[in-house]
């Protein structure tokens, strides 16, 4: 997600086809359509509207959201034609599972833990983020509670990023453009965008990040147990 040269990492995993390969180039390919869909919609207004909100620098976070928008631009315009993640190589074993595993995730009718567990096989537990964030349990605890469910949606973005990001590159990853160029917050965190709805130092906040350090062990392992097991 933070490569200078996004289309190049797709054609080369699609060309591997092995485990989670074609997976990182599907998912590659449409967090830049999402980001060239918003970079087309969004004004640098919306940073310093934002930035008066939290109290920051609106000259920042707008200077921010333009180079967030120049880089989507410079990045992923190609990704407006058709590119390798569109089509599946016919002798991709991983990626024709993959394909099913994720369409299982959205299917009410499907078994959602085998699912689960392709992907994870693939190393690819991650992708299953918003449909792990909509069941609220985690390694054997309940989240049901409103303001508890809240908690957990939030910790599990802010896990499946982290876990599948590399540190020192998270200003530069194309989701954090995205939250950018969507929301207006726009000082390069990424855990700025996942936690926005309480304050620093807010007990939710800091419950939100315990719990996403948790969930990230579990991304890394691929440990489909830790979401599956009940209370």
């Amino acid at each position: 997600m933070s490569s200078p040269d996004p289309l190049a990492f797709v054609t080369e995993q699609q060309a591997l086809s092995g485990p989670g390969s074609f997976a990182n180039s599907d998912q590659v390919t449409f967090q830049c359509r999402e980001a060239n869909r918003v970079a087309r919609s969004s004004l640098p207004d919306i940073a310093a509207q934002r930035a008066n909100k939290l109290g920051k620098d609106p000259a920042a976070f707008q200077a921010r959201f333009i180079e967030a928008q120049q880089l989507v631009q410079s990045r992923c315009s190609s990704f407006r034609l058709e590119v390798p993640a569109d089509r599946a190589r016919e002798d991709d074993v991983y990626a024709k599972s993959y394909n099913k595993a994720r369409a299982d995730l959205f299917n009410i009718n499907a078994k959602t833990g085998e699912a689960l567990v392709e992907l994870a096989k693939q190393g690819q537990l991650a992708s299953a983020a918003v449909v792990l964030a909509g069941l609220p349990r985690f390694q054997g605890e309940d989240f049901r509670a409103p303001e508890d469910a809240e908690i957990f949606r939030r910790a599990v973005l802010l896990a499946s990023f982290n876990a599948t990001s590399l540190e020192a590159e998270r200003s530069n990853d194309l989701r954090t453009f995205t939250a950018c160029l969507q929301t207006g917050i726009c000082d390069g965190s990424f855990e700025s965008y996942a936690l926005s709805k309480w304050p620093e130092g807010s007990p939710q906040r800091e419950k939100a990040l315990v719990l996403s350090k948790r969930m990230e062990a579990a991304f890394r392992s691929n440990s489909v147990s830790a979401w599956t097991s009940k209370p």
